[in-house]
């Protein structure tokens, strides 16, 4: 029963090999996603929510994440597995045999054990050309995993500031009805007083209604943008108030200065940069094949019934020498250069883009510098011109439906100097991006 005992211990350990620690792989992407991030908190309803907890949050919590961080570990894996190559392999068997022969009544039994094991001791370097690969392509899936949540944080911190832009358009929608509502009924008074006509009165009724058909507009995005950004951040709703902490932006950094920092962070550019170094070793690898190749294999014949007569010792040594390989390594080594130049080509489109996003964000920001000076002016002439009405109006020089224009006028004015404020901060949040600094941002707490 030696060969049973054998048998179950090879059983046994083939059911504990199988068994694998999933909570240790997944500690492998999220201690690149969790390093340096803040705590993640319970969001609370009746607190406010900054865009640093948002963005943390979706580090935590958005499966895209997560999938994208299973991704490199299975980089990882593999990694491992071509350095366990470099190992020998270990196997063990057990036989039984049994033969019937009926026409002479008789028949056989037998059983036997044996362990082996093999090496390979030379490949032509491939083996080493396998390894720094894998190696490489790891360190490209974890620079691909930084990439995606700079994306997804871009894309929160646009849909996180499109909220509060409309939240502030309805508050400000809400005191244009209220104006103009008032001067709907003045007009109407006028107009049965003799002193304005009826083309007035239908002007203000439309100017209210299309008002109102803009408030209904905003109160839609509003609930768009907060289902977005509650599902972008792994909430099932959002109900607690928004609030704007990032800070303007400070003197722009030369542009030379901001391309040489975004080729030393954008994720992107990292991984081609990683992505041509590893096909530049799956060249060698390739070319590999035209050496020869050695490897050892060792078997031992453990017991036997009946015992064995031949040798209970067997080793092996190989070795391949390719002389005629009917081009099939020529092609290999052709494919490999050609994808080698595909990740340069790639390298070379992703360093050019660094400069254009960069040089898009810069223009967007400096608009928003000029345009915030003019809307800032126009905010100032149209409260000058609403203190105007006002004082005309207790002289008896205008009317209020003359001031009610005018307050409707700095409500305008005040709109659109918002929506330049808050199209700055997103132009601020898709900079930093282009740098690949986004993450780096909240861990430093520039985005509070």
């Amino acid at each position: 029963m030696k060969h049973n005992r054998i048998a179950a211990g090879l059983g046994l350990a083939i059911g504990l090999a199988g068994c694998v620690n999933q909570q240790k792989d997944v500690a492998l992407y999220r201690a690149v996603l969790d390093q340096g991030m803040p705590a993640t908190r319970p969001i609370a309803p009746a607190k406010k929510l900054s865009l640093a907890e948002a963005l943390t949050q979706a580090n935590t919590y958005y499966e895209e994440l997560s999938k994208t961080g299973e991704t490199y570990v299975q980089a990882l894996i593999e990694r491992d597995r071509v350095a366990w190559s470099f190992l020998p392999t270990v196997n063990a068997a057990a036989q039984d045999a049994w033969q019937s022969q009926p026409a002479r009544g008789a028949s056989h039994y037998s059983w036997s054990t044996q362990v082996g094991g093999s090496v390979n001791l030379f490949r032509g370097f491939q083996d080493v050309a396998s390894l720094k690969a894998a190696g490489l392509t790891a360190q490209q899936q974890e620079q691909v995993l930084l990439d995606v949540r700079e994306s997804i944080f871009l894309n929160i911190g646009t849909t996180y500031y499109g909220v509060l832009s409309s939240e502030r358009s309805r508050d400000v929608l809400l005191r244009t009805i209220a104006s103009e509502e008032e001067a709907l009924r003045d007009s109407i008074v006028r107009r049965d007083q003799g002193i304005a006509t009826e083309l007035t009165v239908s002007q203000n009724r439309a100017l209210l209604a299309n008002t109102r058909a803009s408030l209904t507009q905003v109160e839609q995005a509003i609930r768009q943008g907060r289902s977005t950004l509650a599902f972008l951040i792994g909430q099932k709703d959002l109900a607690c108030p928004l609030q704007d902490e990032l800070p303007a932006p400070a003197a722009l950094t030369p542009m030379d200065d901001l391309y040489a920092k975004g080729l030393e962070h954008r994720q992107d550019y990292q991984a081609a940069a990683l992505a041509l170094q590893a096909a530049r070793q799956e060249v060698r690898r390739a070319v590999g094949q035209y050496y020869p190749s050695v490897s050892l294999n060792v078997e031992r014949l453990l017991a036997s019934n009946p015992d064995n007569l031949g040798s209970d010792l067997t080793s092996v040594l190989s070795v391949n020498l390719p002389i005629f390989s009917a081009g099939q390594i020529e092609a290999a080594v052709r494919t490999a250069w050609s994808r080698y130049r595909q990740f340069a080509l790639e390298e070379s489109r992703i360093k050019r883009l660094v400069w254009k996003d960069l040089d898009i964000a810069v223009g967007k920001l400096d608009s928003n510098a000029h345009r915030l000076v003019d809307l800032q002016a126009s905010v100032d002439a149209s409260r000058e011109s609403l203190r105007l009405a006002q004082a005309s109006q207790r002289l008896g020089n205008a009317s209020n439906l003359d001031r009610l224009t005018a307050e409707v006028s700095v409500l305008q004015a005040e709109l659109e100097l918002t929506r330049e404020q808050i199209d700055q901060k997103i132009n601020i949040l898709s900079l930093w991006r282009s740098q690949g600094i986004l993450a780096d941002a909240v861990k430093t707490k520039q985005v509070s």
